[in-house]
């Protein structure tokens, strides 16, 4: 017993089941289009990402601004959507909805 405060100590990280977690909801849903996202740092279920996106989920948004470590979050949060595919694509769809013009049911 002496001896054991001679002993490195040796830290195993927790073993990962596999499954895809959301970062923000802890969803483990295999239907939940779990993607990258890169303002959070981690894999964010597509429900949350639409919340985000939207500006309803204030949860990323303070994740998001303690990570960017900017002082504009918003612009933080914005620039990192726009690094992902998924966001990309959603900004994109919006700006084609505001600039295709509606058509009027007859």
């Amino acid at each position: 017993m002496a001896g054991l405060d001679d002993i490195p100590l040796v830290i195993v990280p927790p073993r990962h089941d596999g499954l895809a977690t959301c970062r923000l909801c802890t969803t483990v849903d295999a239907t939940a289009d779990h993607d990258w996202c890169p303002a959070v740092g981690g894999l964010v279920c597509g429900a949350c990402c639409r919340r985000a996106l939207v500006g309803e989920d204030t949860h990323l948004f303070v994740v998001a601004a303690a990570r960017v470590g900017s002082v504009d979050a918003t612009e933080g949060l914005a620039n990192a959507c726009l690094e992902c595919a998924r966001g990309r694509r959603w900004f994109e769809e919006q700006l084609r909805d505001l600039l295709t013009p509606r058509r009027e049911p007859c």
